[in-house]
């Protein structure tokens, strides 16, 4: 399992690389939308593209902390 902390171009096909390795992907953004500064006829097949890959997409969401546990890292978000 992997998150990606931000829905920009970068963290975006960071995500999407992890999700063709086979990693369970999270990416959170902390606007309405991944992508922001591209149009949405732009960014609508890029973004169905993910979600067909599994990859789950989270908006308004803002990373809390990470903290280490047993099983790995957990991030809280809001």
């Amino acid at each position: 399992k992997l998150v990606v902390v931000g829905g920009g171009y970068i963290g975006s096909e960071l995500g999407t690389a992890f999700a063709n390795f086979g990693s369970e992907v999270t990416i959170l953004e902390g606007a309405k939308d991944i992508l922001g500064g591209f149009e949405k006829q732009m960014t609508q097949p890029v973004k169905k593209g993910m979600k067909e890959k599994g990859i789950e997409i989270v908006t308004e969401a803002m990373a809390k902390s990470a903290e280490e546990t047993e099983n790995g890292v957990k991030v809280t978000y809001e």
